[in-house]
């Protein structure tokens, strides 16, 4: 090998946790075994064989080592689908309840509404609470959905208004240890679910805001690109002239290299037990595919982490 046999294993220190177990004479199996390939792309193999012992005290294997990549990501694929069938029965079954809830809170804010009379103050912040909750029912029934997006209701619409929007709906579930700052430049519009671009926009600022644990530097960018200096890399002959591009930058942990890869993937957390499923970047991810957008990341750990969403601009004037 050109490379020392310890640098073809994905997990540092993984070689030497396999060799305590071969013992000179024995057998051995191992089912699953992290490599990576020389061009560093990772696969996993299957390791059977034996152990021997030269005179002069050399260990040295005669086995067979498969390569069972496509195998087990898709035994993966299946358990994800097992998962997110779950999850789509769970959230059908309460999704009436909840409609019910918010009705109920429609209901009383509408009320509070009309009594307040002449209070500006007041009245605005109520009709926060109305679009709050009006969003809050479509992205219930997004929820129930999110397993395979159909087709749906899309507008073009104005980017800039829509994100300050959403961001005067969720800027007070900032923590104030948190310094935020929002640059939002006119780029026109995008062909898109409004609830999806909530969706987008939130799930990428609570993302952050866990990553700094409550304080730090969190920007929001909003700004337009031609394609070729986007690097987006579109399989589309007729792709986009232009992108809007969505750039969210936080302070927080940063990502290692191990996750950075995984951060899609359904139900993939580190976060402890109850305070993350895993679906906010995997919600994300597919509902950016879905309009031919793209999501790129750059991070570190302990160097926070800046996710940039580019999404084509629709030629349309206001």
């Amino acid at each position: 090998f050109a490379h020392p046999v310890q640098d073809f294993y994905s997990e540092p220190g993984e070689r030497e946790k396999l060799l305590q177990y071969h013992e000179p004479g024995r057998e051995y199996y191992q089912p699953e075994i992290h490599l990576k390939r020389k061009d560093g792309t990772q696969i996993i193999v299957k390791d059977r064989g034996k152990v021997y012992k030269s005179p002069d005290g050399q260990i040295y294997y005669d086995g067979i080592i498969e390569d069972i990549t496509e195998p087990h990501q898709l035994e993966e694929r299946l358990k994800q689908a097992e998962k997110l069938q779950a999850i789509g029965t769970l959230a059908g079954g309460i999704a009436h309840d909840f409609n019910n809830l918010i009705l109920g809170m429609q209901l009383y804010t509408e009320m509070a509404l009309k009594e307040a009379g002449n209070n500006n103050k007041l009245r605005k912040n109520l009709e926060k609470i109305l679009l709050a909750q009006e969003r809050g029912k479509q992205l219930l029934q997004q929820i129930v959905s999110f397993t395979n997006y159909p087709d749906d209701h899309r507008e073009d619409i104005n980017l800039k208004e829509m994100v300050s929007n959403i961001l005067d709906l969720i800027k007070d579930t900032i923590p104030e240890a948190i310094d935020f700052n929002a640059e939002l430049d006119d780029c026109g519009f995008v062909n898109v679910n409004p609830v999806h671009l909530h969706q987008i926009i939130q799930n990428l600022i609570t993302n952050a805001i866990h990553a700094m644990e409550g304080k730090g530097r969190l920007s929001i960018v909003v700004r337009c690109a031609y394609a070729d200096e986007t690097q987006v890399k579109s399989g589309n002959e007729n792709h986009p002239e232009r992108y809007a591009i969505i750039h969210v930058e936080d302070s927080g942990c940063g990502i290692s290299e191990k996750n950075i890869n995984r951060i899609f993937e359904p139900f993939f957390t580190t976060k402890d037990v109850g305070l993350g499923t895993g679906l906010g970047l995997y919600i994300v991810h597919n509902l950016v595919k879905k309009y031919n957008g793209e999501i790129q990341v750059k991070s570190h750990p302990g160097e926070g982490t800046i996710m940039k969403i580019f999404l084509p601009l629709v030629n349309k004037k206001e």
